[in-house]
This record gives structure tokens, sequence and C-alpha cells, in this order.
């Protein structure tokens, strides 16, 4: 792509490339405002209570204070990320195509796939580098945010590589579904519901698939169960337990230990890493359908 077509495609799509880096931009700033100052409280010099310097009264109250605004930066920046994505990538095609001024390159011989490319380089791609630069940023927040503790599973649904992941989805959506009807409003409505739909299946299916196999947990980790451990090792339902010796039995006690079942927090980067892998090939597949829509729909 040269020089001249890349200004001439962002001049084209100026409003909505404006509104995407604004959002990040804003979001980018909230947390990077928010990193600053919950590492300026240095709270993880306060997990020992014993030797906890002085300031950590006043320290702690101002951290239990940032928690909310972190929370709704972290959350917010899930939802507003996908909602200003669809809203630049659903109308990428079916604004051209509404208007009828695909009707000339479409039908002069111009690759078809090199034109929907081009414009997916520019509006999709500045929108996932984005995304990328913006889930680092609140990665940083979330770390300075748990005081010192390691991150593991905390939040781990709108952790960085997961947000960028889904805006390459959900962008991919707005495309293929812009594409295939032609109209930017209808294509906005659609592809806002498909999207969130498709991210909830896939979050879902992902939280399933974490939780497929859990085992003891003995330090930090996901919680998935709890089972009673029987004194031959054996792992029981608290059902099956009682069936054996009946809960008030004073001897149910010196039987039985609970313990916990779940995913270890060393895990954690893996299954953050597979999900984010699940967001972006399910997005490179739609954008595929996309291209194969733009290849045999007709201009108008």
């Amino acid at each position: 792509m040269n020089g001249p077509l890349l200004r001439l495609i962002s001049k084209q799509y100026r409003f909505e490339l404006v509104a995407v880096l604004a959002v990040f931009v804003v979001l980018s700033l909230a947390a990077i405002g928010l990193t600053i100052e919950l590492s300026g409280l240095r709270m993880e010099a306060c997990l020992d209570p014993a030797a906890a310097p002085a300031h950590c009264a006043d320290s702690q109250r101002v951290w239990e204070n940032l928690q909310t605004p972190v929370t709704y930066v972290r959350y917010g920046a899930t939802v507003l990320t996908i909602f200003i994505t669809v809203f630049a990538a659903a109308p990428l095609v079916a604004k051209d195509i509404e208007r009828g001024t695909v009707i000339l390159p479409w039908t002069l011989g111009l690759s078809r796939r090199r034109w929907l490319l081009e414009r997916v380089l520019v509006v999709l791609g500045t929108a996932t580098l984005a995304a990328v630069a913006l889930g680092w940023l609140l990665d940083l927040m979330t770390a300075a945010s748990m005081a010192g503790q390691p991150l593991g599973f905390d939040e781990y649904l709108v952790r960085g590589p997961l947000i960028a992941a889904r805006v390459l989805l959900v962008g991919a959506i707005g495309i293929a579904v812009g594409a295939m009807l032609g109209r930017s409003l209808p294509a906005l409505l659609v592809a806002l519901v498909a999207s969130v739909a498709v991210c909830g299946a896939i979050t879902l299916g992902a939280d399933r698939l974490t939780k497929a196999s859990p085992v003891v947990l003995d330090g930090p980790g996901l919680y998935v169960d709890f089972r009673e451990r029987a004194p031959d090792g054996s792992l029981l339902t608290m059902e099956e337990a009682i069936a054996q010796i009946p809960y008030d039995d004073p001897s149910f006690r010196a039987t039985f230990t609970d313990v916990v079942l779940g995913v270890p927090a060393a895990d954690a980067p893996f299954i953050i890493g597979r999900d984010s892998a699940f967001f972006v090939v399910a997005g490179l597949i739609t954008l595929g359908l996309g291209v194969v829509i733009v290849d045999r729909r007709r201009p108008a």
C-alpha cells in the first residue's frame, strides 16, 4: 500500500479513525494515571503487618478508594472497545455499497480483495494495534492494583491480550455483516448483537474448557469446586461423604478433609493466551467470510 492511497483511505474514514483513537487514548490515559497513583502508594511494602512502614495506614485507605475507578476503567475498556470497533468496522464496506461508490472500483478490474484489504489494514489495523497498547497498559494497572501480589487468574477475563483479540474479532464481524447487509445502520445494530453473542459464546466455551479438569489446589488459583478427601485419598462430594458418615457425627471432621478443586495460578498465562487465540482464529475466519461476501456481492 503506497503513501497517497493510505492518506486517501485515512481521509475517507477519518471520522471512524478519530472516534476509535479518541476512545483508546482516553482509556489509556486513565490506565496510566491510575497505575502511577497505585504504584506511588508502595503497597508491596505493607504486605507484612509486623514490618509495615508508617505510611501503610494512609496508603491502605487510598488504595481501597482507587479500586472502584480501576474496576470502572477495566470493564469500561472491555465494553467501549467492542462498541467503538464495531462502530468503525460495520460501515467500512456497507457505507460504500449504500452510497454506490463501490461500482466504479469493483467494475474496473480492481481486485475486490485488495480494495477490502486496504480498508481493513487502515481501520481495523489501527483499532487492533491501539487495543494491544491499551491491553498492555491495563495489565500494568491491574498489576499495580494487586499490591505486589501475583496476578494469577484475578480479572483474567478482561486482561490485555483478550481485549486486543476481542477487538480483532468484533471488527471482523462488523466488516462481514456490513458487506452482507450493505446498509450502515442495520449493519451496526446487527454487528453489535452478533459481537456480544459470539464473544459470549467463546468466553463461556473457553471457561468450560478451563474448568473441565480441575486439580486439588495447594495455593492460589481459579476456584472450580470443593470436595471431601477420604482417608484413602479419594475425593468425594459432600453428599457422598454424608452417605458414609452423617455430617453432625463428631467423627465426620476427623475423617474427611476439605479440599478445593481448581486451576493453579501458574496456568493463568497459558489459559489467557489460549483464550486469546480462540478469539483471533474466530476473527480471521470471520474476516475470510467477509472477503468471500465482498467477492461475490453485486455492487448495488
